[in-house]
């Protein structure tokens, strides 16, 4: 949500004046493979408020490694 209905964010696709930019839910996963690997996923879905004009929701993905030394 926004203060201000007029206010900015920085998302250039939301053109319209609301206060409500929208919500995500998050879900991820983390395996510690061994003690010095681990893997991660995460997925997340933006549902955009009526400060977008396309209501599409937007899934958002991230995979990662980390190897500690």
């Amino acid at each position: 949500s926004k203060d201000e209905a007029e206010g900015g964010i920085s998302d250039p696709f939301a053109g319209f004046e609301s206060g409500h930019v929208g919500s995500e839910v998050d879900f991820y996963l983390q395996w510690d493979v061994l003690s010095d690997l681990s893997l991660s996923a995460r997925i997340g879905f933006f549902f955009p408020g009526s400060a977008y004009s396309d209501d599409d929701v937007r899934p958002f993905y991230s995979f990662s490694t980390t190897f500690s030394f």
